[in-house]
């Protein structure tokens, strides 16, 4: 195949993923189940199982039901190199890729700064909230551009 095919815009629809949704569950039971077994008094592990509990809860549904307007609905890396993060509302904004960005076969963090609120924004893609050629075509891009 020819580079000008991995030149091509990247469109990436960002959707949670139920892959990190599971893992973040395993997550917060394993820690609520460890809270049990510490040796604090039972008002601590109270305290300790409502705090988690709750920040378990928080970022549920920030990961799983993220609703507000200015969340980033598509991410666009063009062929000029230029990220190009859309909102809901129908805000666009440009983004530069952090060098923090993770890599790998089967998952993709992508770790950007908005240019116009200098925000960081992270995404995870795996297999089951992109389509198996564009997450192909992202690393192959990524590890050429880096």
């Amino acid at each position: 195949m020819s580079w000008q095919k991995y030149a091509a815009p990247l469109i990436l629809e960002v959707e949670p993923s139920r892959k990190v949704r599971r893992l973040m569950l395993a997550a917060l039971v394993a820690t609520l189940l460890l809270i049990l077994f510490l040796p604090v008094p039972w008002y601590l592990q109270v305290a300790l199982l409502g705090a988690v509990a709750a920040y378990g809860a928080y970022e549920w549904r920030r990961v799983a039901r993220d609703a507000r307007p200015d969340r980033v609905a598509r991410i666009v890396w063009d062929a000029a190199d230029i990220w190009r993060l859309h909102c809901a509302d129908g805000h666009e904004a440009d983004a530069t890729l952090l060098p923090d960005t993770f890599i790998q076969t089967f998952v993709v963090i992508l770790q950007l700064r908005r240019a116009d609120t200098g925000r960081r924004f992270s995404h995870v893609l795996t297999d089951d909230n992109c389509d198996l050629e564009t997450l192909r075509r992202l690393r192959v891009r990524l590890r050429h551009a880096g």
